[in-house]
């Protein structure tokens, strides 16, 4: 599947104007740390909570999660479940702690809940798990893309412009962070956000009509018989309840509650009631990406059980997967 004039052109519109708006609201430079970092504490919960949303739905969602539910089913979406779970944790039990040390960065809790060493430690692991895991999937995944849609990805040069599409990427939106900060960057992920609801909304809709109605969809089922809609699962099921409730409980708190990714976006509210709904509302927004990326999955899946290989509706997934390539984190 290769795409024409008019979907380059809509790619390559959609990337100036994110970048355009980047660097337009980064005309005034940060000035100092809390600027910085942590947008002045001037920011409101709908900007707050559409942040949160952002930076946790990426390429490797788009992509990965996807797929993951085109081969096992709407269980996949389970994980942006326990996500929401967690936001609300991070409204009901963390940010009134944190709001009221006054934190510019969730490390710094650390060293003053225990010493510097393990500041430093926390410092270390997230910023570890920001280049090699997050921001390393989100630019490959999004490359890809990008390559595959615009035929780079064949011929005697496809791996140097593999990297191109790689460089593209990471200046864009480290261009507009580096200048603007926390603020340009949640301005952006606001932008960001309503794309990949709507376009994910449009995706489902398109889908389940070209795979012949809701009750075709739904009449899925997996290898071992199961409905590919459920998600309740046996607890030795590899997605079952019990390693649901335990180990991904467990990383979704240290993600979402913890990790300076999600709690630098709270911090920057203006007050705790700010940011407590804005946790809210991201959590909010994870329920819908279980419509918005695993139900695509596997309405996929039942395209291709069809004999469908429903070109139109893959491309407008592609779009998506690169506009949240754009989605670099500070």
């Amino acid at each position: 599947m290769k795409v024409g004039w008019l979907d380059t052109s809509v790619i390559g519109v959609y990337f100036v104007a994110i970048v355009g708006l980047g660097l337009w609201i980064s005309r005034r430079r940060a000035r100092g740390g809390r600027e910085f970092f942590l947008a002045g504490n001037k920011m409101t919960w709908p900007f707050i909570g559409a942040s949160l949303f952002a930076t946790n739905i990426s390429s490797q969602q788009f992509v990965g999660q996807a797929g993951l539910a085109f081969a096992v089913g709407i269980v996949a979406g389970a994980f942006q479940m326990i996500g929401a779970m967690c936001f609300m944790f991070l409204a009901v039990f963390f940010l009134q702690t944190y709001m009221g040390l006054n934190l510019t960065t969730s490390p710094e809790f650390f060293e003053r809940r225990y010493s510097v060493g393990c500041r430093r430690i926390v410092s270390l692991i997230n910023l570890m798990m920001v280049m090699l895991a997050n921001l390393t999937a989100a630019l490959y995944a999004g490359a890809t893309v990008l390559t595959h849609l615009l035929g780079w990805d064949t011929g005697p040069h496809a791996e140097i412009l593999f990297w191109a599409a790689v460089i593209l990427i990471g200046v864009a939106a480290g261009g507009y962070t580096l200048l603007g900060g926390l603020k340009a960057v949640i301005y952006c992920d606001s932008i960001q956000t309503v794309v990949l609801v709507l376009g994910g909304v449009l995706l489902l809709v398109f889908g389940v009509d070209e795979a012949g109605g809701v009750d075709a969809v739904l009449a899925l089922r997996g290898p071992d018989g199961t409905s590919m809609w459920t998600l309740a699962h046996p607890w030795r099921h590899e997605f079952g309840w019990l390693p649901m409730l335990t180990g991904t409980v467990i990383l979704g708190v240290h993600g979402h509650c913890t990790d300076q990714d999600y709690v630098q976006r709270a911090l920057s509210a203006s007050n705790l009631y700010h940011a407590k709904m804005g946790a809210i509302f991201g959590a909010f927004l994870k329920v819908l990406a279980l419509f918005v990326i695993a139900a695509p999955g596997v309405v996929a899946a039942s395209l291709v059980s069809q004999g469908n290989p429903c070109r139109a509706i893959s491309r407008t997934s592609s779009m998506l997967v690169l506009s949240v390539g754009l989605s670099v984190r500070p």
